[in-house]
């Protein structure tokens, strides 16, 4: 993941690039964890690994491709499946996964989910889920 200076720590404004523009209090706070998951799902999966070695990405077509970002990245034991209303709206997000239907681990919440072959179901905006195998 793209992480900006002071992010990892819940920053909600832009450095100066130039000029000295101190760091907040680098004590962890509740975006610390997000990022922390996300490097380690990045670290621990294959399939997102840079260049060859990683999985090429494999859209899920959808029926809000304006707003709805649904793809899979897959190496040899390694699966990542990804749903991401990348819009501040609630969109109804309908799709079929194919191949892709199954059983995952939801990277964010570490708990089992089932992925199913349709996928009808309703996303708040800036919503998303990540599923490793």
């Amino acid at each position: 993941p793209l992480i900006y200076t002071g992010q990892e720590v819940g920053a909600d404004r832009s450095f100066a690039f130039f000029d000295r523009d101190p760091l907040p209090d680098l004590a962890p706070g509740p975006a610390t964890e997000f990022y922390r998951r996300l490097c380690r799902m990045r670290r621990d999966c294959p399939a997102l690994a840079a260049g060859e070695r990683g999985g090429e990405m494999v859209e899920i077509r959808n029926n809000a491709e304006d707003c709805l970002m649904t793809f899979v990245r897959e190496v040899a034991g390694s699966r990542v499946v990804a749903v991401m209303n990348l819009s501040p709206y609630t969109i109804h997000a309908d799709f079929r996964t194919g191949i892709y239907a199954g059983s995952y681990r939801d990277a964010m919440t570490g708990e089992d989910f089932h992925l199913p072959d349709h996928v009808a179901c309703d996303m708040t905006g800036w919503s998303f889920r990540l599923l490793v195998r």
